[in-house]
């Protein structure tokens, strides 16, 4: 079995590490350890349709595979770069499979950092727990989050009502105490099997 990279994933990791040894040196990181987010490096990153790699052509994106994803997610380890990547990925993704007309997908295709998820403990993906609490990665950015409440998944949006300030962390990331409790007239986008199956293969991407 070759496990060896293509030319064109060659060139994705090459093109990413470069960037980010030019842009991303640690005194940058250390800069916004402050906030968790340097908005300078992520439109570098949108420059280079990192924000729709892994979304289908139909949806605005580049129709990338997890492989391309994770080659890019690797590198931006490497240097701690202070962007949502994976953040956006997942949820853009989720949105592509189970509301492709959402506005919240057209804001990430529009290169805005507008939404992050709720990770759900299992008994909440099985559908037998919900939680109103959540600590959210990049949630102190984000202006959205997806979340499943028991079978129905939904947008909880009105961050100064629901979001509580960056929470500070070891690794100094965009962290924020989200309460993503479903409210009468919330977004929903999902329901039944189907919402428990797309935050299920959220959650494993």
């Amino acid at each position: 079995m070759n496990l060896s990279l293509d030319e064109s994933q060659r060139i994705l990791v090459d093109t990413f590490s470069e960037m980010l040894a030019k842009e991303c040196p640690s005194a940058h990181v250390r800069d916004c350890e402050t906030t968790g987010y340097s908005a300078d490096l992520w439109a570098s990153y949108c420059e280079l349709g990192a924000h729709v790699m892994g979304l289908p052509e139909a949806s605005g994106g580049l129709d990338m595979g997890l492989l391309e994803l994770g080659l890019v997610a690797a590198e931006s380890g490497r240097v701690l770069a202070p962007v949502p990547f994976i953040e956006v990925a997942v949820v853009g993704r989720l949105l592509a499979a189970v509301s492709p007309g959402d506005p919240l997908l057209a804001s990430l295709v529009e290169g805005q950092p507008s939404a992050s998820l709720s990770i759900p403990r299992p008994d909440a993906v099985l559908g037998t727990a919900s939680r109103t609490a959540a600590l959210v990665p990049f949630g102190a950015i984000a202006d959205a989050v997806v979340s499943l409440d028991e079978e129905v998944l939904f947008v909880a949006e009105a961050a100064d009502a629901r979001r509580s300030k960056h929470t500070r962390d070891l690794g100094s990331g965009a962290l924020a105490h989200w309460d993503v409790s479903r409210s009468a007239d919330a977004r929903v986008l999902a329901t039944g099997e189907s919402a428990r199956a797309a935050m299920a293969t959220a959650v494993m991407e």
